[in-house]
């Protein structure tokens, strides 16, 4: 026969033992995201590095599991109280993130890049925090906002410097012809406006003809010249302009090679004589104008990312994932389950 005090200690044991299957399925759930974070740093590792040395890349893909990355980083520091775990996952996430660089390009600057990483994931977990220790309910937004700030700018160094890592072990130029010929195609294309037939796809003397052509029509007197003598003048004002350019340039050009070519091959040969008079300080301001650009466009992807973030974070709720539950003092708190 179970007495009071028997009925009382087994059922004791029967909740201890729930806590445990409790407690137990929680640290699962913590390591399942931490490790589907660096899973995702690892993919986004890879195609990066694919992209930038044109090598089985796709930036598509990297854009994917960066977004991916995000998102999981993003409900990691939200739902996961314990701050130590966050940030043994946040090295793991930078190492995975950086080790095909420190292994296949340029060791120092791909070990910066890590350490640059891993530094801003961290200030990114302590700002997310922070931001929840200031309110008493969970505000998925704004903490979501203040993690995603210095995520944002921690993988806009990131890129920076891995990108020169890739150039400086000489695997990839600075920039390659076919990145080159995408950027220059809008200004073409609106240059083509004023001087119907300008194109990167001919050679730089069809297009310093097709200018110097436009130029001598726009001349009053232009009706007045015989074919013969335009023609004079054409070929003259593309020799002088040719020489006007090379003399700029201080070197010589083949006017009988495509524009975008040619293009490509001044930006290289500049950019080494720069390295040669300057040294590396040529690659720490190419890494400030490329963090710039990459930071600049930050909000166009950070955004989304929370409102998708939100979408996720408010379906794994509805599934029993977690819950918020009340402290004494009635603050909220996410409890996994």
């Amino acid at each position: 026969m179970i007495t009071g005090a028997t009925e009382k200690q087994f059922q004791n044991n029967i909740e201890r033992i729930v806590k445990e299957k409790e407690k137990e399925s929680r640290e699962w759930k913590k390591i399942t995201l931490g490790v589907l974070a660096s899973f995702l740093a690892l993919g986004f590792s890879y195609f990066f590095y694919g992209f930038l040395s044109k090598v089985d890349g796709n930036y598509l893909l990297a854009l994917l599991f960066f977004s991916l990355f995000s998102i999981v980083f993003l409900l990691s520091v939200i739902l996961t109280e314990d701050q130590k775990i966050l940030y043994v996952f946040v090295f793991i996430e930078a190492l995975m993130a950086s080790i095909l660089f420190i292994v296949k390009a340029n060791f120092v600057w791909s070990l910066a890049a890590f350490c640059v990483l891993f530094f801003f994931l961290s200030w990114s977990i302590f700002s997310g925090k922070k931001e929840e220790e200031a309110y008493l309910r969970v505000r998925f937004f704004r903490t979501g906002r203040a993690v995603m700030l210095k995520f944002v700018t921690g993988m806009s160094f990131f890129a920076a410097i891995t990108y020169a890592s890739v150039v400086l072990s000489g695997s990839v130029n600075l920039i390659s012809k076919e990145t080159l010929y995408s950027l220059m195609t809008p200004s073409f294309s609106f240059a083509n406006r004023f001087y119907p037939g300008f194109s990167l796809d001919q050679t730089l003397r069809e297009n310093i003809e097709i200018i110097v052509k436009r130029e001598i029509e726009k001349d009053p007197n232009a009706a007045l010249i015989s074919e013969e003598g335009k023609r004079v003048a054409i070929s003259s004002g593309v020799i002088k302009t040719e020489n006007t350019f090379s003399e700029f340039l201080g070197m010589s050009l083949n006017s009988r090679e495509k524009t975008s070519d040619i293009l490509h091959s001044i930006i290289s040969l500049k950019f080494s004589e720069l390295f040669n008079q300057y040294g590396y300080g040529v690659y720490i301001v190419l890494v400030l104008i490329v963090f710039l650009v990459i930071r600049g466009i930050g909000p166009f992807f950070y955004w989304p990312i929370l409102i998708f973030s939100f979408i996720v974070y408010e379906l794994l709720r509805a599934l029993g994932f977690f819950a918020i539950l009340f402290e004494a003092r009635s603050k909220e708190v996410i409890y996994m389950k």
